[in-house]
């Protein structure tokens, strides 16, 4: 059930402010591939829409007319989050898409791996979302009571939000302000938020849907054993537990 905050930041800030930036976006993009009269000679035109025509501005736009805006929510709704099933994975680190200090949601710097590496916990859980504002909050709300009911003082449960589009960069104080609506405040200093490209980390951990939550369990040196996607499930819960105990008694993968 949609709660108050939930309901504005769905009808306003998704309705009002995404498509309409997306709207804007596929439009430059068409522009910049049209041959327009209006113009005299195509070096005005280059020269009127050079940002326009910049690959990283448009990269996201073509993406989504390749694919289709609702493609991925689609799939997301269809599998009610669960686009993969779980898999055990070791070797891979998580690491963020800059080298950079990401802010939380505090507005302070803050280290992914130095969360990770945090001595009160064996190990955490990184939610990684493209359009957190999107995500079902039963399903990230799920990943919390799994934290705080069964393995509380064990798993350190840490939110790399990413908003790759340029556009949203001009909203971030809107964005942020929806986003501290929706997370609670005791997770405030463990949610990162990046706004930048992301080709390349999203290819290196395989996060192909950007509607979808995708959940890591790492361990003290950012290093991915287990992951899956959309909220935890009971069969999630024992492979999880299952974890835990291997890295308790310090037993390898």
């Amino acid at each position: 059930r949609l709660v108050g905050s939930e309901m504005c930041i769905r009808d306003r800030y998704q309705r009002r402010v995404r498509e309409k930036l997306i709207e804007i976006k596929m439009r430059a993009s068409f522009l910049t591939k049209t041959n327009f009269s209006l113009f005299k000679t195509r070096n005005n035109l280059n020269r009127n829409f050079s940002f326009w025509s910049s690959p990283n501005f448009n990269r996201p736009a073509q993406e989504e007319l390749k694919t289709g805006l609702l493609t991925g929510l689609n799939e997301v709704r269809e599998k009610k989050g669960k686009i993969t099933n779980s898999e055990f994975l070791y070797g891979l680190k998580l690491l963020p898409p800059t080298s950079a200090p990401l802010k939380n949601l505090e507005k302070k710097d803050q280290n992914l791996q130095v969360l990770v590496s945090d001595p009160n916990y064996i190990a955490s859980i990184v939610l990684v979302t493209l359009r957190r504002l999107s995500i079902p909050y039963e399903d990230s709300n799920s990943w919390r009571k799994l934290i705080e009911n069964e393995f509380k003082g064990k798993l350190n449960l840490i939110e790399l939000i990413i908003i790759e589009d340029d556009w949203y960069a001009f909203f971030s104080f809107l964005i942020n302000y929806c986003l501290r609506k929706i997370i609670p405040s005791n997770y405030h200093n463990r949610s990162l938020v990046y706004y930048g490209k992301a080709h390349k980390f999203k290819s290196i951990v395989d996060t192909k849907n950007d509607f979808a939550l995708y959940a890591f369990l790492l361990d003290k040196q950012s290093k991915i054993i287990w992951k899956t996607t959309g909220g935890i499930i009971e069969k999630e819960k024992e492979e999880i537990t299952q974890i835990i105990i291997k890295l308790e008694e310090n037993k390898s993968f």
